[in-house]
């Protein structure tokens, strides 16, 4: 397959997977309007959207190429950025921390000052 070819093909797949991550962020935004925190992130939103659409409907062959290239490096490339931003969370001073929610802060207030 030449390579606009496959570009091609991967669009509308790649459509559908923006589709979830934006619902995923706004369900994190409705979230942080809700709790006044954030629970969980949008990344972890957006795996759940995905399975649940993934269960109730069934995919058109035309999207399921770009949404397995979508379950593939962009998602594992996610996942470690979300690691990492967890990390630095952690290791970050309480003082650094906001805790408003609409700065959507990833630090922990049970986190005690070493």
């Amino acid at each position: 397959m030449r390579p606009i070819n496959y570009t091609i093909a991967l669009l509308p797949g790649l459509a559908l997977s923006v589709v979830v991550a934006l619902a995923a962020q706004a369900l994190q935004a409705f979230e942080a309007t809700l709790f006044g925190h954030i629970w969980l992130e949008s990344l972890v939103l957006a795996i759940l959207v995905g399975t649940v659409v993934r269960s109730v409907w069934p995919l058109p062959a035309g999207v399921q190429q770009g949404v397995k290239f979508s379950a593939k490096l962009p998602l594992e490339i996610a996942i470690v950025l979300l690691g990492a931003s967890i990390t630095a969370a952690l290791s970050r001073p309480p003082e650094a921390c906001s805790l408003r929610a609409s700065q959507a802060s990833s630090c922990w207030p049970w986190r005690q000052a070493i």
